[in-house]
């Protein structure tokens, strides 16, 4: 009871005391004939006290009545729905999915469950829980906008069955077939024929002028694909490297009739060896990847022995393919660059001699020798060779072996990081001689970092050779929406030759020599190589473009 309330109790308890008194003494003057029944007066002050204890019950249950009212009633949805935002806000995203769950079974009809949706979306991105992202994404992409760009991002890498679940939600008429073929695919690849043959049939018949419904509609005809494995570090340090193959390999799946099989190599040998078998049992018809040359040396003897076509995107030391007849390079930049740098060194800018200074790694000694081998055979004359540690730092002795020699160009295939060391030596030692450089040289970091001391001004460099086609970006923009990489575009390059070896009929090492495809990034055979290699020239703190 309130303090106000027990005041008001103990005025009426002296109130009824005085009145009392008062009483009594008016019986004793009063005059009556008959003598007074005091048990009726007795039962008279009971039933006074009785009243009284009665009131004072009453005001008790009303205190405490007040008291229930007053109580905190339930948050408002409104305070609730920013309560879950803001502790979203401040980065604490396991209770904010706690609070965000609760709010959607209390209050399954609320206007604010379309931005839930996407904030929940965006926490199981972070968390890397791709199928849960997609649902929600799905669901808020009705009245949020901005959820469509996360689906295009992601849909790729979630499981038939949530995609399943989640593409009743998407509206997007650009967005929806995609989304059907992707499933589509995972389903047949896990097996469910049938069902993926009637989500086929569904973006055939729903989206028929679409590339998809077109596709969807030449799978439905020959209803057997090609199963190929693919062998990816998709977690890992190489993660990165290997999912945006991953997104090429996709691509190129969409306008082929072949299946891709993903596996996770993690960057390991033993790992990849592993996934490799298990993959043959599956009866594969060819592997893409791994994307090391570590892990071609055990998959190798399975595509050996098996006699399984294997294509590796990135791997780069052609050496490889001298272990097996089954396997290709395609990544033959550095073979590319080498021959590049040579060929516009003497045919372009008339220099006879030369030298080079390399990292004793099998990077910096591909480069240089195929550089040597070329400048020699055009004419030229490599007056010195000199290699180095990859820890090395100090090369005082290394530069003035080769300034003693007077070249007239220096070839340096070094590392960014090398290069910030090398590069202000040389003008520390007065090299007059032109620089020359490979892939390493063309870093915009490393360019940015020495822009105002000029070490690196006149340098000629050569990038990685990379010219996709228009047809192949636009490709790749219809399915993820943003440009590809060149590491994106060796996936692709890798799946299609693939496919087209398969798809070819007669002896395949016949086909592995005859062959000739377009390729985006890659090259097979060695053919047309040096011309799609840039070479650019640092002139006043900016690389431009020189063939």
């Amino acid at each position: 009871m309130r303090k106000t309330d027990i005041g008001k109790v103990k005025i009426w308890w002296v109130r009824y005391r005085v009145l009392k008194k008062k009483m009594q003494e008016k019986m004793k003057n009063y005059y009556t004939p008959y003598p007074i029944n005091h048990t009726l007066f007795i039962s008279s002050k009971r039933l006074v006290v009785s009243v009284f204890f009665l009131i004072f019950i009453l005001t008790s249950l009303s205190c405490i009545q007040k008291r229930e009212i007053k109580y905190p009633s339930e948050i408002h949805p409104t305070e609730e729905y920013n309560q879950a935002v803001n502790t979203y806000n401040e980065g604490d995203f396991d209770k904010a999915l706690n609070l965000f769950d609760r709010f959607e079974k209390k209050h399954p009809n609320s206007l604010f469950l379309p931005k839930l949706w996407y904030f929940r979306g965006i926490i199981y991105l972070s968390k890397k829980d791709y199928d849960r992202a997609f649902l929600d994404f799905s669901k808020a992409s009705t009245q949020i906008p901005d959820a469509k760009r996360y689906i295009k991002n992601i849909f790729s890498l979630v499981n038939a069955q949530s995609l399943v679940k989640g593409v009743k939600f998407i509206q997007s008429k650009t967005l929806l077939p995609q989304v059907l073929f992707t499933a589509a695919k995972k389903l047949y690849k896990t097996g469910k024929e049938k069902d993926a043959l009637k989500i086929y049939k569904k973006v055939c018949d729903d989206f028929p002028e679409t590339s998809y419904g077109k596709e969807a509609k030449r799978i439905i005809s020959k209803k057997k694909l090609i199963n190929i494995g693919v062998l990816l570090p998709l977690s890992g340090t190489y993660k990165d490297i290997g999912e945006e193959i991953k997104k090429g390999i996709i691509v190129a799946s969409y306008y082929r009739d072949f299946y891709p099989i993903f596996s996770d190599t993690k960057g390991n040998p033993i790992t990849a060896y592993k996934m490799a078998k298990k993959l043959k049992d599956r009866k594969i018809k060819g592997f893409i990847g791994p994307i090391l040359d570590i892990n071609i040396l055990t998959v190798g003897t399975i595509s050996d022995i098996y006699k399984i076509p294997l294509i590796s995107p990135t791997a780069t030391d052609e050496s490889l393919e001298q272990l097996s007849p089954y396997i290709i390079l395609i990544n033959r930049s550095l073979t590319m660059e080498g021959k590049a740098i040579a060929h516009y060194a003497y045919s372009e800018l008339g220099f006879k001699t030369a030298a080079t200074l390399f990292p004793a790694t099998h990077y910096g000694r591909t480069l240089e020798n195929v550089f040597v081998r070329e400048f020699n055979s055009l004419g030229g004359n490599v007056l010195v060779e000199v290699s180095y540690p990859p820890e090395k730092t100090d090369f005082k002795q290394e530069i003035i072996r080769i300034r003693d020699k007077n070249p007239e160009l220096i070839f340096i295939p070094a590392y960014p990081e090398e290069i910030s060391l090398i590069a202000p030596q040389l003008k520390y030692y007065e090299v007059k001689s032109q620089i020359f450089g490979g892939d390493g040289w063309k870093n915009n970091s490393l360019l940015e970092s020495n822009a105002d001391k000029g070490y690196m001004e006149g340098v000629v460099c050569a990038d990685l050779p990379y010219s996709p086609d228009s047809i192949f970006i636009s490709k790749f923009q219809e399915v993820f929406g943003n440009k590809p990489s060149r590491h994106s575009a060796l996936g692709y390059d890798a799946a299609n030759l693939l496919f087209t070896i398969l798809n070819s009929r007669g002896n395949f090492l016949k086909l592995k020599k005859a062959i000739k495809i377009p390729l985006a990034a890659g090259f097979f055979n060695n053919e047309g190589g040096i011309q799609k290699v840039p070479i650019f020239i640092i002139s006043n703190g900016t690389y431009k473009k020189v063939n």
